[in-house]
């Protein structure tokens, strides 16, 4: 089983039927190409959410000024 989100309807049964002109090996081939995006976006993502988030406790670990000296 294969899912693609699509703008429309109307997308999605263009490519729908292009998809099913493909041979066995180039489905397969355009599957994997498909899934390897998605994981590699999923990824960076996820990479990305962890850089903010060391960079959000380096922020909180730094000493606070303090305001007493005034």
């Amino acid at each position: 089983m294969f899912t693609q989100l699509c703008e429309s309807k109307s997308d999605a049964l263009k490519k729908e039927a292009a998809f099913k002109k493909l041979t066995r090996s180039q489905k397969l081939e355009y599957m994997c190409d498909h899934i390897e995006q998605q994981t590699l976006a999923q990824i960076a993502k996820a990479d990305q959410m962890n850089a903010m988030k060391d960079a959000d406790s380096k922020i909180e670990s730094d000493p606070k000024p303090d305001n007493s000296s005034r």
